[in-house]
């Protein structure tokens, strides 16, 4: 597995479970989410992957994502039911057995305050050697298996756990400047050329819109270096005045 971030731009990547996705029966929205969160943290989300409820797909992808990527977090699949596979498949893929979590046993004891059933233990039952994530907020702490957050699919609980998994996640924040230019984009295609070859450290986006014959252009500048981004911005509005255009900015 990889080890916990370090550096400045920690990676991460999302595994999303569920074939009510991918029949379009459900509408995911906790990757949206999650996107907006990363972002914010500093945290670069490389890669989304559905698969279906198949212990294979969600086995493999887990293992794939864990060993490329700082943080690896997934969606859906942690319920009582039996279509409820990830623990399992998680446990199979990294080759080590179910086991009752005893917090989470008894944060469903103290809840339920009933003998707990088979399919409350389903819930309970995760990969050897995970940990929870205590949050007092949280009734049913999220769990941790080395650098993979389990995570429940209902948008209302992902969202509340991720909550006690934040303040885990550290990055520089991405710093980002907007221009805007009523034009076509392949009138001004060789000049971003030109400015994204000239600030590597700068990451240029180019982003069109039409309404009717109107074009409408935004440009991106994005970075984690405040003076790089600053002289991308620069070098930007140069090249752009040099042709006889000036762009509308917005940080």
């Amino acid at each position: 597995m990889a080890e916990d971030p370090q550096d400045e731009s920690p990676s991460a990547g999302l595994v999303v479970i569920g074939n009510e996705i991918l029949s379009g029966k459900t509408q995911d929205s906790n990757s949206p989410f999650l996107i907006g969160e990363l972002r914010g943290l500093g945290v670069d989300l490389c890669q989304i992957s559905t698969v279906p409820d198949d212990p294979e797909a969600i086995g493999r992808t887990v293992v794939e994502f864990s060993r490329r990527y700082h943080w690896v977090f997934t969606s859906g699949g942690v319920g009582p039911t039996h279509d409820d596979m990830t623990y399992e498949a998680i446990a199979g893929g990294f080759g080590v057995p179910l086991a009752i979590q005893p917090r989470i046993q008894q944060a469903m004891e103290d809840y339920y305050r009933a003998p707990l059933t088979e399919s409350h233990l389903h819930m309970a039952r995760v990969p050897q050697g995970s940990e929870v994530v205590e949050l007092d907020a949280v009734r049913f702490p999220p769990v941790r298996f080395g650098n993979v957050f389990i995570l429940p699919g209902v948008p209302s609980l992902f969202r509340e756990k991720f909550s006690a998994i934040r303040p885990l996640l550290k990055g520089v924040p991405i710093l980002l400047r907007n221009v805007f230019l009523n034009v076509r984009e392949v009138e001004v295609a060789g000049l971003l050329r030109d400015v994204d070859r000239c600030h590597p450290k700068v990451m240029i986006g180019s982003y069109p819109a039409f309404e009717g014959d109107r074009h409408t252009l935004k440009i991106t500048l994005e970075s984690r270096d405040s003076a790089c981004l600053a002289a991308a911005a620069a070098d930007l509005n140069t090249r752009l005045e040099g042709i006889g255009l000036q762009g509308a900015e917005e940080s």
